[in-house]
């Protein structure tokens, strides 16, 4: 196996080969779609004009993205591609800079700033490249039942199983943890954390003529995990030579 030799005959399996992060989330969906309620009512009581905002409106507001899973811009959503399959492909800058449509401290601004972070225009493509060194390949599958009805607990455990694949743990997966989700001051904000998966705080939801705050609990809670080091397919080819 060539692609492992080092001098002295030496073989490497670290070459090539990926850490996997692993985290057991799990969520009390009737609580969150309860504190959702309680954000979108002190909403109303503050401007009783807003009688668009409801717990759907909250909810998209924190996690950044509508229930059908379409990117929120100012007044609308962003347009699934030609497969009317999710678009991914955008940026925030031009479109939507000072989060009138997904809230700069939204969870998914904040796990993917993409080129938002640019103070001027003509730093965009430095601040992308910047975000881009600390992306990680993830998925999600979520574990336990459907939840019947959304604002009644049922006593069941249910969540989201979080895997992600990174070559480097501590610039990838620990640094959009530490620097971008849980950064009290991201993005000019202060003393706010990820509305999803941070403390309980409150979140700014830029709009006009006045910006809102919300007041939200989260209801995610790590209840297992552990980093895992993942060989390349020649370590693994080697390794069952053996």
């Amino acid at each position: 196996l060539p692609e492992l030799e080092r001098a002295r005959g030496r073989r490497d399996l670290g070459k090539n080969g990926s850490y996997v992060v692993v985290r057991q989330l799990r969520q009390n969906v009737a609580a969150f779609w309860n504190g959702m309620d309680k954000a979108a009512d002190a909403i109303r009581t503050q401007d009783p004009s807003a009688t668009h905002v409801n717990e759907e409106w909250v909810a998209e507001k924190v996690v950044g993205r509508g229930i059908d899973g379409k990117a929120l811009r100012p007044d609308a959503y962003l347009d699934n591609d030609i497969n009317d399959s999710v678009r991914n492909d955008f940026f925030y800058f031009d479109d939507d800079r000072h989060g009138k449509g997904c809230p700069l401290g939204s969870h998914v601004r904040r796990a993917n700033p993409r080129d938002s972070l640019a103070p001027v225009k003509t730093m965009k493509q430095t601040l992308l490249d910047a975000a881009n060194n600390h992306r990680i390949l993830r998925r999600g599958r979520k574990y336990g039942p459907d939840q019947k009805e959304k604002r009644k607990d049922d006593g069941k455990e249910r969540g989201l199983l979080f895997v992600c694949l990174n070559t480097d743990i501590a610039r990838q997966f620990e640094f959009t943890q530490q620097t971008w989700l849980l950064n009290s001051d991201f993005a000019t904000l202060f003393e706010e954390t990820d509305p999803l998966v941070g403390p309980d705080g409150e979140m700014t939801i830029p709009a006009k003529p006045l910006r809102r705050r919300a007041k939200v609990e989260t209801f995610v809670k790590m209840v297992g995990g552990e980093y895992f080091f993942l060989p390349s397919i020649p370590g693994l080819a080697y390794l069952a030579s053996l």
